[in-house]
């Protein structure tokens, strides 16, 4: 996440400095699910995803939720139905493609 917030903020290839990151975990087939993710977080959010520095912020914290199904969607963000619907699918890729990766 803040590889990409970085990225974003820096007008860098978001997609090569993730791949790069996830390289050396062989997983950097997962750069673009990532990418995608994100911006469709911060879409649904309506601002700028927000990083901590030292510890977890708590969109970090939401978005981990999200993804290990401790926390739901609608609970945690309000937003258009589309705009939903595509962060829900985004986050059932990201957990197909985590899964296949392992």
């Amino acid at each position: 996440m803040r590889t990409w917030r970085t990225a974003r903020d820096e007008h860098g290839p978001v997609q090569q400095r993730l791949h790069a990151m996830l390289a050396p975990m062989g997983c950097d087939i997962l750069a673009p699910v990532f990418d995608s993710l994100m911006t469709l977080c911060e879409a649904a959010l309506g601002r700028p995803f927000r990083v901590g520095r030292q510890r977890l912020s708590a969109d970090e914290s939401m978005l981990i939720g999200l993804l290990d199904g401790t926390r739901s969607r609608a609970a945690c963000v309000d937003c258009p139905r589309a705009t939903a619907s595509a962060l829900d699918c985004a986050l059932c890729s990201t957990r197909i493609m985590l899964a296949l990766a392992r």
